[in-house]
């Protein structure tokens, strides 16, 4: 990108131009064009270290965020809402016999399909603290703080629902004709006696539960 710019001086009809005011307007005019430059690339380098920023905390799949960005994120929520005595709900969502389906129709079609489930997640939480994570392979997270139980199984249902109605086919034999996700929900109030781990280990917990209930709940 180029720039340019005009500088306009101007002496009273008494003078005439010096040698040396020439010189010395030149100097400075020298010296503002170089602190602009200087300017202009401190401040593309500020905007190209917020997107290397942004790249290394979202999944570059999907474009959500990514497990460090979650473990930052949790950590985060976890020690306010510790101050404020607010509870945090944590989802984890994972897509029923995925390796059939990508063993089917073969990954690509896999990746695919797991932009599509990203962005059906995405439109469940509504809170600006409100955090969805690509956790694993085809396992993903959905931070919820200040939200209770109740609010947490409501938003669990509306992503359950959501995915079922994208209708992706799902391969020849499996049980389910569409795609489908279980999930496990956990709330807890943070403090000293507990930890984030315990969160996701609670979330994890219900979620193999809700598998070897026969999935897709």
């Amino acid at each position: 990108t180029s720039y340019w710019g005009l500088i306009a001086l101007s002496i009273s009809e008494q003078r005439t131009w010096a040698q040396k005011d020439i010189a010395t307007n030149h100097s400075n005019t020298v010296e503002l064009a170089l602190a602009l430059h200087q300017s202009q690339q401190h401040q593309e380098l500020l905007i190209a270290n917020q997107e290397l920023q942004k790249l290394a905390l979202s999944d570059g799949l999907t474009s959500l965020a990514n497990r460090r960005r979650f473990d930052e994120h949790l950590a985060d929520e976890w020690q306010r809402l510790a101050r404020e005595r607010q509870p945090l709900s944590l989802i984890l969502c994972d897509l029923d016999h995925f390796k059939r389906y990508n063993d089917t129709f073969g990954h690509p079609a896999g990746d695919r399909c797991l932009i599509r489930v990203a962005r059906a997640l995405l439109s469940g939480p509504q809170r600006p603290a409100d955090l969805v994570a690509r956790y694993g392979g085809e396992e993903f997270a959905i931070i919820l703080p200040n939200t209770d139980k109740h609010g947490a199984w409501r938003i669990a249902q509306k992503i359950h629902d959501s995915i079922r109605a994208l209708q992706i086919d799902h391969a020849p034999g499996n049980k389910e004709t569409y795609v489908t996700v279980t999930m496990g929900v956990s709330t807890v109030i943070p403090g000293h006696e507990n930890s984030p781990q315990m969160l996701v280990q609670a979330s994890d917990l219900a979620l193999n539960q809700a598998k070897q209930q026969d999935r897709n709940r």
